[in-house]
């Protein structure tokens, strides 16, 4: 029966990788910045399961009536009861582990977590304008010339059906953040030719800038999340989707430099590098309404006293610090890793 040999190395895949991430995970002093890496980077892990569940999904819609047999009740079960309780007892010791390192590598990122007053602080950084195809610094992009105030929208990659939503939704209401003053520009940790394709595809007006090198990425210190992508809950709807013919990612471009994992958020500042708002998503899936960017605008009239005002989104009590200067984390965020 195919079904119930593609549930049998499912299974089998799912223990064995759990086994030596679990062993490896659980020594002392762990380096989760090569963990990271080694693991769900270099290996993509949600790659290496998509194609079992989907030969597991394939198996179960080709399945006859041959396959079904008599039970000692008289009723008919396709022999998949047994196999398929132990693929769940898999798939939950899978996902506790999942949690277990997004757990640990949110608490490094938060212990790490720094105050920013002034992208300035940043440096040069440096980025590409995907449609000039030329180096762009911050101080370019932000300049008075072209605005008041500059909306930095961060996509976590090109195909991220969240983010595509998010950004479709921000050019519906391009007009309101032009009467506001204020350029949209959109950034993602991945390349030129990455964004060049994917801008073509989601049919996005907006300036988009790779940050190629991971400069801007890193210094505002986002994470990544790794159970929302690796929960084996996904893993099932992917492959669904794909036996059907259909796809969880719109506009998806393969890129040699972007990251499902990486996560976004968004940042207005001022022409002085001043921020006025910043947020960071806690998971895959969570984006900043659009009303709420157009209300942070400071009006005109407030901008003297807004200028150096810090929007917490994230509900924190901490008092930021005015003269604080990101450094570096050795994960999620402070690294090359995302």
């Amino acid at each position: 029966m195919k079904s119930a040999i593609a549930l049998s190395r499912l299974c089998n895949m799912l223990t064995d990788y759990e086994e030596i991430l679990s062993n490896e995970f659980a020594k002392e002093n762990i380096d989760l910045e090569d963990f990271y890496k080694k693991h769900f980077v270099k290996n993509q892990l949600s790659e290496v399961f998509l194609p079992l569940y989907l030969d597991y999904y394939k198996a179960k819609g080709e399945m006859s009536e041959a396959d079904f047999v008599e039970t000692d009740a008289g009723n008919k079960s396709n022999g998949l009861d047994k196999n398929s309780e132990d693929l769940r007892y898999c798939e939950q010791k899978w996902d506790d582990l999942m949690m277990k390192i997004q757990g640990k590598m949110t608490s490094v990122w938060k212990a790490n977590e720094k105050n920013y007053t002034n992208i300035m602080n940043a440096g040069n950084i440096g980025l590409i304008d995907c449609e000039k195809q030329k180096k762009v610094t911050l101080k370019n992009v932000i300049a008075a010339k072209f605005a008041r105030y500059t909306l930095f929208v961060f996509i976590r990659f090109f195909g991220c059906p969240v983010c595509f939503d998010h950004v479709q939704s921000l050019v519906e209401r391009a007009k309101e953040f032009d009467a506001k003053l204020t350029n949209v520009v959109i950034v993602c940790k991945g390349s030129r030719e990455g964004g060049v394709k994917w801008k073509q595809l989601a049919g996005v007006t907006f300036p988009l800038l790779a940050d190629e090198d991971g400069d801007f990425v890193r210094y505002l210190h986002f994470g990544v999340d790794i159970y929302n992508l690796c929960c084996t809950g996904l893993f099932q709807k992917r492959a669904q989707l794909q036996v059907t013919g259909d796809t969880v990612f719109k506009g998806l471009v393969e890129d040699k430099i972007h990251s499902i994992y990486q996560m976004g958020g968004a940042i207005i500042v001022d022409c002085k590098g001043q921020v006025v708002y910043f947020f960071k998503s806690k998971d895959a899936y969570e984006r900043p309404p659009v009303a709420e960017l157009l209300s942070s605008i400071p009006s005109p009239a407030a901008d003297s006293a807004c200028s150096s005002a810090l929007i917490d989104v994230e509900k924190k009590a901490t008092a930021w610090s005015n003269d604080s200067v990101a450094s570096p984390c050795s994960v999620c965020g402070g690294c090359n890793i995302m």
